[in-house]
């Protein structure tokens, strides 16, 4: 009965060892296309977890700007976790959908260095490329963005 038991525990732990060392393989394009696919289903909790630690504390200082606002406004309070706000702002604004969204893209080229990633890519009817800033942490590539800093990104001509 023991020897049953841990043939069944080794199973386990390999299968387990197995897809974390599938997952921390992804490359950066891979992971980057996740988080696209995530979009595109509008599962922004999601492409909230696929953020960088340094993307999600700007969220966190934005919403707590945005919950002060709100009761400075309303004197009611709201209290809004990041995930949430980014989840309820993001998939309801245009102009911030269109940040993160990419209906279509190809991949130009892709740069590492060390646990930072730098993706250039090309859209259909955009000028010149945009470029991806990507962060390796927890052994998976992750979404950074700055939102003190515009978007890198080119202008749209009409099709």
């Amino acid at each position: 009965m023991k020897k049953v038991i841990l043939a069944i525990v080794s199973v386990v732990a390999l299968v387990i060892a197995i897809g974390f060392i599938g997952i921390s393989r992804e490359s950066p394009e891979m992971a980057y296309s996740r988080i696209q696919n995530s979009i595109r289903e509008n599962d922004w909790e999601k492409v909230y977890l696929n953020l960088s630690d340094n993307s999600k504390n700007q969220i966190q200082l934005a919403t707590t700007m945005v919950s002060q606002h709100v009761v400075a406004a309303t004197g009611k309070k709201k209290d809004l976790s990041a995930k949430e706000l980014y989840a309820n702002v993001v998939s309801k604004n245009e102009k911030l959908r269109s940040y993160f969204e990419k209906s279509s893209y190809t991949v130009v080229s892709v740069s590492k260095n060390g646990n930072k990633s730098t993706i250039t890519i090309t859209e259909p009817n955009v000028i010149g490329t945009s470029e991806i800033q990507m962060v390796k942490e927890y052994a998976t590539w992750r979404l950074d963005i700055n939102l003190s800093e515009k978007p890198n990104k080119s202008l749209k001509v009409a099709p």
